[in-house]
């Protein structure tokens, strides 16, 4: 079996604890809570070392730490540890103000019934953004790996139907990236599939037909256009998946 680079980043991904957690940024990018959350704490931190009135002010009121924080960066000196880390981004704000440590902390795989947060509007940021090891953290699937860890025979079965998704997608065969209904545990496939599907009831794009698929091989397959990206669903014997071009 051929390990393949993004293969390898995942399962190193998938061997050790990671946040289950993940802000995004309005540039695509996601960045873990717990850390977005540690690193906001150090910079509180830094910011109370400025002035023993701003120190009062660090407490669990986000208000008031706000106002620290503004006060800080007034009268903070340029050699400080505050003014050299920076003051917070829009993702640590987001981590200490809003979802606090126990939300930010969350460890990766918990037990099913927990919650897992895969924001609509995040995930597609990730999607357009094709960023390599984003989609793979949020539960997608890159056909190119299963092509280098199956029988010759195996993909001779599903090549001409990935053929005519990376034709109908526009892009080649190794780029396609996918998600499916298969349960999981719970997942974060699984939780990304339904959090697609939450994204199309809200923002209703029309399905179009795809072309080229009248006779039905390949299963019933629908395109859609979420803001210039294509996403293809298929359902074929059961078996529901929504691809893109992943790279």
């Amino acid at each position: 079996m051929k390990i393949t680079r993004r293969l390898l980043v995942r399962l190193i991904k998938e061997s050790i604890q990671e946040t289950k957690r993940y802000i995004g940024s309005p540039d695509g990018g996601v960045t873990p809570a717990d850390r977005a959350f540690q690193r906001a704490e150090e910079k509180d931190m830094y910011a109370a070392d400025v002035h023993p009135k701003i120190a009062g002010l660090m407490d669990d009121e986000v208000e008031n730490r706000r106002m620290g924080r503004e006060l800080a960066s007034a009268i903070a000196p340029p050699d400080s540890q505050y003014a050299q880390s920076g003051e917070l981004t829009p993702e640590e704000e987001t981590a200490i103000d809003h979802m606090g440590f126990d939300r930010a902390s969350e460890e990766s795989f918990p037990e099913k019934g927990v919650e897992q947060l895969v924001d609509p509007g995040d995930l597609l940021g990730a999607m357009k953004s094709k960023s390599e090891g984003v989609l793979s953290r949020l539960g997608f699937d890159y056909v190119e790996d299963i092509i280098d860890s199956v029988s010759e025979n195996d993909y001779q079965t599903y090549r001409l139907m990935l053929r005519f998704h990376a034709k109908a997608l526009g892009c080649e065969v190794e780029d396609l990236a996918y998600v499916d209904s298969k349960e999981k545990d719970y997942g974060l496939s699984q939780q990304t599939y339904q959090a697609i599907i939450a994204m199309l009831r809200e923002r209703k794009p029309q399905g179009v037909d795809v072309p080229g698929n009248e006779e039905g091989n390949f299963g019933y397959n629908q395109m859609y256009d979420l803001d210039g990206l294509k996403l293809l669903y298929t359902d074929n014997h059961g078996y529901e998946t929504f691809t893109i071009c992943g790279q």
